[in-house]
């Protein structure tokens, strides 16, 4: 892009691909969180997702620091999501991740990742 140029890069994709552009258009919230051992925290962790306004209402939950097998990890949900991905440890008990989507979002695993 030249310099002082003002086109953006998103107006680029939009005039190059105009009704893809339009389709895609929606707002998604994601909120992140180290809960350092899910079994002490998801009660306080269900009462920040319920505080957010319905207007940003999260779409996804990323959440590190499980602190649990794989086998624990699916017992601990978060309400009106699904478990999409994790990762736990196999060696440490501490560590891991998870993320959770909200119901109706369709996803897929990467499975190169």
């Amino acid at each position: 892009m030249r310099k002082g140029s003002n086109i953006t890069r998103k107006s680029l994709i939009n005039d190059k691909y105009p009704k893809q552009a339009q389709q895609n258009q929606f707002k998604i919230f994601i909120l992140h969180q180290n809960v350092q051992s899910i079994g002490n925290a998801i009660d306080q962790l269900q009462s920040v997702i319920r505080d957010v306004p319905k207007e940003n209402e999260l779409n996804v939950i990323c959440g590190t620091e499980y602190w649990k097998t794989k086998d624990q990890l699916k017992n601990y949900g978060i309400d009106g999501c699904c478990l999409a991905s994790y990762y736990c440890r196999d060696i440490n008990e501490h560590g891991g991740s998870a993320i959770y989507v909200r119901n109706g979002i369709s996803c897929k695993e990467n499975p190169n990742s």
